[in-house]
């Protein structure tokens, strides 16, 4: 049985894979795959203006970003797995494993100040 669990409490290895989140506003995204996560968080906090080109780059660590402008990390690095989100915004795919994507999930949200407990995955 599918159920409602908030992104926090989420864990990938432990449960059955998203196939949908819910925003803060109520909006639902479908997922294809669990990798699916992190654009699509990132589309919403850019569709509602969380988001925005002087929130850019979004930092994963010292020298890599989750999202930004252009595909490059801050060493000069092209993203591995770049998904363009929109003509403005590009986020890292290239994540280890899906904990992490739920991790640049959270962190990404945070850094736009919406609070990661607000976002619910169906699994």
């Amino acid at each position: 049985m599918a159920e409602w669990i908030t992104l926090t409490l989420w864990e990938p290895f432990k449960a059955t894979l998203p196939v949908a989140v819910m925003l803060p506003d109520g909006s639902r995204r479908d997922l294809q795959r669990w990798d699916d996560l992190l654009p699509e968080v990132a589309r919403w906090l850019w569709d509602s203006g969380h988001l925005t080109p002087n929130r850019l780059p979004v930092p994963s660590g010292r020298s890599r970003y989750i999202a930004n402008a252009r595909p490059i990390h801050s060493h000069g690095k092209a993203f591995t797995r770049p998904h363009s989100v929109n003509e403005a915004l590009v986020v890292e795919k290239d994540t280890a494993d899906r904990d992490e994507t739920r991790r640049f999930a959270i962190k990404l949200l945070e850094h736009c100040g919406v609070d990661p407990s607000d976002v619910l995955v169906l699994r």
